[in-house]
């Protein structure tokens, strides 16, 4: 139902009338929360009227919802505002990613994508810097992930991650040197910053992603998440419909994209334009990959500590591992998941080889307290 309101509001945007209303026999309190959970109340209320139409106290909360969205909005993209500052002095150069960037990219409105994280990514070589910087103003990583760029524990979070999750009392943030796990679908941060384009959000000038890179992005970020949520098929049907990104990345797309391209077109459907570019390239059977793409947006979201010991990993190595090309990618992806960054961070060694036995040490004893954990459940049910 969410995913057919979706479509027609990007109907509605792309000027065509579909003539959608909610099935009256729809529970209106569970379309809200599939709509919150999916992330598309932007998409729904910006496209109301014009032949899509919802009750009205359907509406009305949604639109309040909205509302609150955009104030989040505006005190995120003040914290970025923030944030780029204390980069620039240290001078480091960054590239803003999704959030509020994505949404001046996509809609040309810098709250039409609604609240999240900061996402900045900055060269490998420049993280230690940026890291400093951001601590001065306040970031600090979150608990597990080490600080001190001279241990072991740091180049063990350069070598098998690509991200670290900083907080502050007004927001959180994603520091990146990389833009996804596999090293071979992360652009290079100079080529790609040598591309990219400054946008202006609430009077800041923000350096953001190419709309080519934005979109191979998009792509591979959905597949990382198996395609879960709706706002990032969204992304790529708005992505897709621009220019540069059908000049760019259509004559040569990689499995993954098409992949991504084909979910979007059974899920909520593509631009006009771009589908006939599309359907005239053959088809990789994707039939599992959507498969499961359906059956991520339907299924309930675990609660932290209710997936069984294990699952976590299993998935996310299938997740993180899509589209790789290396084995050296594969390596330093099951490296990671297996001895996890954010969990070193209490390894203070400098050196290897005192720091891998206390590290394994500590995942050890966190593995054991799942295992107990799972078992005294089993036995309360």
């Amino acid at each position: 139902m969410v995913r057919s309101c979706v479509r027609a509001a990007l109907m509605v945007e792309g000027g065509v009338d579909p003539g959608w209303e909610l099935p009256r026999d729809a529970d209106p309190s569970d379309f809200v929360a599939a709509v919150r959970r999916h992330r598309v109340t932007e998409t729904i209320v910006d496209n109301l009227g014009g032949g899509l139409d919802l009750p009205d106290e359907v509406a009305e909360i949604l639109i309040q919802g909205r509302r609150s969205n955009a104030v989040k909005v505006m005190l995120l993209v003040r914290e970025l505002g923030k944030a780029l500052d204390l980069l620039r002095e240290r001078g480091v150069p960054i590239l803003v990613f999704k959030g509020a960037a994505l949404a001046v990219a996509t809609t040309g409105d810098f709250t039409a994508r609604g609240p999240g994280d900061l996402d900045l990514w900055v060269a490998p070589d420049c993280l230690a810097r940026a890291h400093a910087a951001l601590s001065s103003g306040g970031w600090l990583p979150v608990s597990g992930y080490p600080s001190d760029s001279e241990t072991w524990a740091w180049r063990h979070l350069m070598a098998t991650s690509y991200e670290m999750p900083m907080v502050s009392p007004s927001a959180d943030l994603d520091l990146h040197w990389r833009i996804h796990p596999s090293a071979s679908l992360s652009p290079d941060f100079k080529e790609a910053w040598a591309r990219g384009r400054s946008v202006q959000i609430d009077g800041i000038d923000v350096p953001t992603l190419s709309d080519a890179d934005a979109f191979r992005h998009s792509c591979v970020h959905a597949a990382h998440d198996e395609c879960r949520w709706l706002r990032s098929i969204v992304d790529i049907h708005r992505l897709a419909g621009l220019p540069e990104v059908r000049e760019e990345c259509f004559p040569r797309l990689s499995g993954v994209e098409r992949e991504a391209l084909e979910v979007v077109r059974t899920t909520i459907g593509l631009p006009q334009n771009v589908d006939r570019l599309i359907s005239q390239r053959p088809r990789r059977s994707v039939g599992r990959v959507l498969r499961r793409a359906q059956l991520a947006q339907e299924s309930p979201v675990p609660l932290p500590g209710e997936d069984p010991p294990g699952s976590q990993l299993i998935s996310a190595f299938r997740c993180y591992g899509r589209g790789a090309s290396s084995p050296r990618d594969r390596l330093h992806i099951a490296y990671g998941l297996a001895l996890p960054a954010a969990g070193v961070g209490r390894v203070r060694c400098r050196s290897a080889i005192t720091g891998i036995p206390f590290a394994v040490a500590l995942r050890a004893r966190y593995v054991v307290s799942r295992l107990r954990s799972a078992q005294r459940s089993s036995r309360r049910q």
